[in-house]
């Protein structure tokens, strides 16, 4: 997988950067809105129809099993 965790060099804050082929947007900001994914950040399309897809970093502390 093309998934990788970044840091912002201004604040210090974790991103998580992923790269996919499809991704819908819409339906991942629904569920972000519900608590069941992280805030989408950006999304842009690139070249060659991959999308490069930004969203915040959570913690294991964030997930109950």
């Amino acid at each position: 997988k093309l998934l990788f965790v970044v840091q912002e060099l201004t604040n210090q804050q974790l991103l998580v950067v992923k790269f996919v082929r499809t991704y819908s947007a819409n339906v991942y900001r629904d569920c972000a809105k519900v608590n069941i994914a992280p805030k989408l950040i950006a999304i842009e399309k690139l070249a060659g129809n991959w999308f490069i897809v930004v969203m915040e970093y959570l913690s294991s502390e964030y997930f109950t099993f």
